[in-house]
């Protein structure tokens, strides 16, 4: 199953938000923030719909969303900053400027 059109637009209208908040606090360009905060808008979206879709009986829906979108909100900006870093995790571990708010 997949999103919403509405869920969607505001998934994409947050992360706009957001980026226009967060640019007076980054050096990335605003293209580099929105991609980013679109990336994980996108994520924790998806993460809340398949989980939501999922048919098991070990968890109630709610506790599979939630844990679902927690693993997603985790995972989401590492994810980024990886790829920022071409996809190699011990450039990303060494890089002062791309591991500071991961490793904090």
């Amino acid at each position: 199953m997949l999103p919403r059109r509405s869920q969607l637009s505001l998934a994409v209208g947050l992360a706009v938000t957001a980026a226009l908040v967060l640019i007076p606090w980054t050096r990335n360009s605003f293209i580099e923030l929105l991609g980013e905060t679109l990336f994980v808008s996108l994520a924790l979206l998806f993460a809340f719909t398949f989980a939501g879709a999922w048919r098991q009986s070990l968890l109630p829906r709610w506790v599979a969303q939630v844990v679902a979108i927690s693993v997603a909100a985790l995972l989401a900006p590492l994810l980024v900053q990886l790829f920022s870093a071409g996809g190699d995790f011990s450039r990303f571990i060494s890089s002062g400027p791309q591991c500071a708010a991961m490793c904090w």
